[in-house]
């Protein structure tokens, strides 16, 4: 039967490093708090390849759409955790010292496997599927329950468990000695019942029903020893139809199981955020190199608030120039802001929902961010360095439908060395022809054309709001920097003061 994937349309090769824009944009800690509850799947690679195009990014919005509606994420988690007892059975297989425990264990995830594989391709009859990827998944299953390897395998697992269930012997205590003979065995199972329940009158708890293992020790482990020569036919069907069918799982099957998981850890995710009235949604792409999102957040800073019962700021974003450039008093949300924007650009290229209320965005080709790294800081000259470095290998591999995102950058030289370098970098950019986000200090980058401004707004009592607006600077952007460098806030004059 041919492969296919409910995550990527088309063969796709999987990025298997993190990119290196995920530290700048806090992805690495949103990331592992998504997939923190799916620790059984290897999810983060997916999260960190990219989709190159709508159509395929529409196939996995379909998808999730689908598994939006609970009772088709009740009935698809229900047989992801049917297969996942399989695993365990297959597990246990595979730990056991004694031959029986691990074929009894195995007939037990043949027999689970396909029940599971059978009332899915059932009950889907009767799903309101609407997408591609979980339709082809629906065709698989049904073709797949029909293949007669399918039939013969569930066939005889479940006619073996049943001989099996038929054994009846009988055992003999005496001497230290145990001996097994065929025959119907007397069954004390109601007296002892009826002892037992004399003694249990004023309890609460109920003792008179027993839970059936598969587990054994090694004094059973002798006994069925001596059971298999009396039923030497049986035990031989078991011992075949385990070496026989080791490979049992389908691994279209197995593959769809570790790929949903990537939908439900975002799912789960994003419940969180809704329930405090946070939106997710669908982004909407445009063909012009245009961005307009509206109520948009940073998801790692959201996620630390309400863990608090707070929530953080959300703020608007239309950008319909080359350069945007972002300014501001220190701590007033530019960084945050900016990494917020970034996100939804992520987001929107893995085909999830985007933190945001709406959001109608260009589909990047690729993500480029320069952010300070303190780590990397032994001296102004390294660090300049550095960051002509880092820069350079943007512009030398940024297309004209990539997002660079830049974050205060030259911030360890003179200011007249960072506005010329800047502004350097700028006309570097807008002949590439990409889109740009810059936080600075320096308003004089936005007399340069095709630059827009933001502003990171301050109430008339200086009060950071951390809302970012469009408008022209006001001048205080580089004097709020100066004031809190040399501490001449109004809270750091209160502080001294007391």
């Amino acid at each position: 039967m041919n492969k296919f994937s409910i995550l990527f349309k088309k063969p796709t090769k999987i990025v298997l490093s993190q990119p290196e824009y995920f530290y700048d944009l806090n992805l690495d800690k949103i990331i592992n708090q998504i997939v923190f509850n799916k620790t059984k799947y290897n999810l983060k690679p997916f999260f960190y390849t990219t989709l190159d195009n709508i159509e395929d990014i529409k196939y996995r919005h379909e998808i999730l759409m689908d598994l939006e509606n609970p009772k088709i994420s009740d009935i698809v988690n229900a047989f992801c955790f049917q297969i996942e007892n399989v695993k365990e059975f297959l597990e246990k297989s595979q730990k056991s010292f004694y031959k029986h425990e691990i074929q009894f264990y195995f007939l037990s995830a043949v027999n689970n496997y396909c029940n599971a594989v059978f009332y899915l391709s059932k009950i889907f009859l009767d799903i309101p599927i609407k997408s591609e990827g979980l339709k082809i998944f629906f065709k698989f299953l049904q073709d797949y329950t029909k293949n007669e390897r399918f039939v013969n395998l569930s066939n005889l697992a479940a006619n073996l468990a049943k001989d099996i269930l038929k054994i009846e012997f009988n055992i003999l205590l005496k001497d230290a000695t145990i001996t097994v003979s065929e025959g119907q065995q007397e069954n004390f199972e109601q007296e002892v019942i009826n002892i037992f329940s004399q003694l249990t009158e004023s309890l609460n708890k109920e003792y008179t029903s027993f839970k059936l293992s598969l587990s054994i020790n090694h004094i059973e482990s002798q006994i069925l020893e001596k059971v298999e020569l009396l039923y030497p036919e049986t035990f031989i069907m078991l011992e075949n139809f385990y070496n026989q069918n080791q490979d049992f799982i389908d691994t279209n099957i197995e593959e769809f199981v570790n790929q949903v998981q990537f939908y439900f850890a975002f799912l789960d995710y994003i419940k969180q955020f809704e329930q405090n009235y946070i939106g997710f949604c669908y982004p909407n792409f445009t063909n012009n190199k245009q961005i307009l999102i509206e109520k948009v957040f940073d998801i790692d800073l959201a996620w630390q608030l309400t863990k608090v019962n707070k929530q953080c700021v959300a703020n608007d974003f239309y950008m319909n120039k080359n350069i945007a450039i972002v300014m501001g008093p220190n701590h007033g949300g530019k960084t945050t802001f900016l990494r917020s924007i970034a996100q939804v650009a992520y987001f929107s290229k893995i085909g999830l929902k985007v933190p945001a209320k709406r959001a109608d965005i260009f589909l990047f080709d690729s993500i480029w961010t320069h952010f300070e790294r303190q780590e990397i800081v032994q001296s102004l000259k390294s660090r300049l360095e550095s960051d002509l470095i880092r820069i350079k290998t943007i512009l030398d591999n940024a297309t004209d439908k990539s997002l660079i995102v830049l974050n205060e950058i030259f911030s360890s030289t003179t200011y007249n060395d960072a506005l010329f370098l800047s502004k350097q970098i700028i006309k570097m950019i807008l002949k590439k022809g990409c889109l740009c986000i810059i936080v600075t200090f320096m308003e004089e980058l936005c007399q340069i054309e095709q630059t827009e401004s933001f502003v990171a707004e301050i109430d008339k009592n200086q009060e950071r709001t951390f809302k970012i607006v469009k408008k022209s600077p006001d001048g205080l952007a580089y004097a709020m920097s100066i004031v809190s460098k040399y501490r001449l806030t109004k809270e750091d004059l209160k502080q001294r003061i007391k």
